[in-house]
């Protein structure tokens, strides 16, 4: 069966979003981009990755395929409200784990449940996952996430309370957490 997604593009205050949908829910996300083209071309690179392991599948881009995503309108306004500084909650919104290996599908759902201008550390999620000695693994985890915002892994960060790594760069982690209301600098985050 040939994997099918579409795209949904959302005009935020700091740019253009794009967003894939599969049928068990959100595939990927692409923070904002000052031109649409640049959104797409980054969410389609990810895109690219995931159909690698399925030949012929085909890219929709209707957005408002109900069967596809169900959830494009809560997304929306989440996305909106957030960069508009306001607080939202996206743990409501359906995320499609497949592509993902068993530890961290483990891994994402909780940090999809860490509450915004709320930080957790690596250690902290290892916990969560039963698996106490696993905070590099956690990294490692929260580097595939393809999900940002949905899947708030800005919000972890070193036990000690540095920022940590973020798969888009040290700049975009220090950003949203300020949005956040979390008072960061670039080394370390004071709560």
């Amino acid at each position: 069966m040939p994997l099918n997604f579409c795209l949904q593009n959302i005009f935020t205050k700091m740019g253009w979003v794009v967003a894939a949908w599969g049928e068990a829910g959100l595939v990927a996300l692409e923070l904002p981009c000052i031109t649409l083209e640049e959104a797409l071309g980054k969410i389609g690179l990810r895109i690219d990755k995931l159909k690698r392991h399925q030949k012929n599948s085909p890219l929709y881009t209707n957005s408002h395929d109900p069967k596809i995503n169900p959830s494009h309108h809560v997304l929306e306004e989440a996305l909106i409200s957030y960069f508009n500084g306001e607080k939202v909650n996206t743990v409501t919104i359906p995320v499609d784990f497949s592509f993902y290996p068993s530890f961290t599908r483990q891994v994402l759902p909780l940090v999809q449940q860490i509450p915004y201008g709320k930080t957790y550390s690596y250690q902290q999620i290892a916990y969560l996952a039963k698996q106490p000695k696993a905070a590099r693994a956690v990294g490692r985890a929260l580097q595939a996430n393809r999900t940002p915002l949905v899947i708030p892994c800005h919000r972890v960060i070193y036990h000690h309370g540095a920022l940590g790594g973020f798969s888009r760069g040290s700049n975009w982690k220090h950003k949203l957490l300020a949005l956040e209301g979390i008072r960061v600098t670039p080394s370390s985050i004071l709560i």
